[in-house]
């Protein structure tokens, strides 16, 4: 699957189909075709194709994978992604987003005995977020990474269980 997005803004989902060599069928998602048929490269290193019976010049940058549909002298910008690029960047921005933001779990079930820190806090890798006491012994939580708090979830006094969110830092 692809999506083409065309100069106008206009947007198709589209199905590739080899149907011979140097020939394919191109399906929308509302089930219209068009047959492509890959005829050479131009003079000036266009390729030229037939779409659905008529001569059309692509010109290919390498560099980004964009397409120009070169018509009557006029050059039309064509972008061309496959379904799976989206759907990696989308998880990659996603992942992204979220590594800037770590929250700190607890690893054990006990009390919370002290939060010495605040939202908006300014902390360093290691520095002490939050104090925990299980079976009579206090657990001093470091930072998992420097940042800034921008959530306190635990409060003194509270019970925690494992994997309950303490702190989270950007």
């Amino acid at each position: 699957m692809y999506f083409v997005k065309l100069q106008s803004g206009a947007e198709v989902a589209v199905q590739l189909a080899q149907t011979d060599r140097g020939r394919w069928r191109a399906t929308t998602t509302d089930g219209a075709t068009v047959d492509l048929e890959v005829k050479g490269r131009g003079a000036d290193g266009a390729f030229v194709l037939l779409v659905d019976g008529v001569q059309r010049a692509f010109r290919a940058d390498p560099r980004d994978g964009s397409f120009t549909l070169i018509e009557d002298d006029v050059e039309h910008e064509v972008e061309v992604v496959h379904a799976a690029d989206l759907v990696l960047e989308s998880a990659t921005r996603h992942d992204a987003e979220r590594a800037e933001v770590e929250t700190l779990c607890s690893p054990i079930t006990g009390i919370v005995l002290k939060v010495p820190v605040s939202k908006n806090s300014t902390v360093t890798a290691g520095d002490v977020v939050v104090v925990v006491e299980a079976m009579k012994m206090e657990n001093s939580l470091g930072a998992p990474r420097s940042g800034t708090v921008v959530e306190v979830y635990a409060e003194a006094g509270q019970t925690v269980f494992v994997g309950d969110p303490l702190v989270q830092i950007r």
